[in-house]
């Protein structure tokens, strides 16, 4: 959750405001009714290394998906005849005259 505090609010409870960044809060300090800065916590690049070390490890653990099978997911559930490759039409529904299937 974002929380908006004026300036003279931010100096005065600087440590309380602190706090609540390091709990997981984002600060956006205002002039006014203006944006100035946003404060975050700091992430440490050693956790993102190790999240990322145990994605890897995880993902080399699964098997290889091939194109074929991708593809196969990417079109589950459409509206295709199986197999045939002929676009299902609504009954009542008549091909325009003229036009070429």
């Amino acid at each position: 959750m974002t929380r908006y505090v004026k300036i003279g609010e931010a100096k005065t409870h600087l440590s309380a405001l602190l706090a609540d960044v390091e709990a997981g809060e984002d600060l956006v300090i205002c002039r006014g009714a203006t944006p100035i800065a946003r404060v975050t916590a700091h992430v440490d690049d050693r956790d993102h290394a190790a999240l990322f070390a145990t994605l890897r490890r995880e993902r080399a653990k699964q098997r290889a998906v091939a194109t074929p099978e991708l593809l196969a997911w990417r079109h589950e559930g459409h509206s295709r005849c199986a197999g045939s490759g002929a676009v299902r039409r609504p009954a009542g529904r008549e091909t325009p005259q003229g036009s070429a299937r």
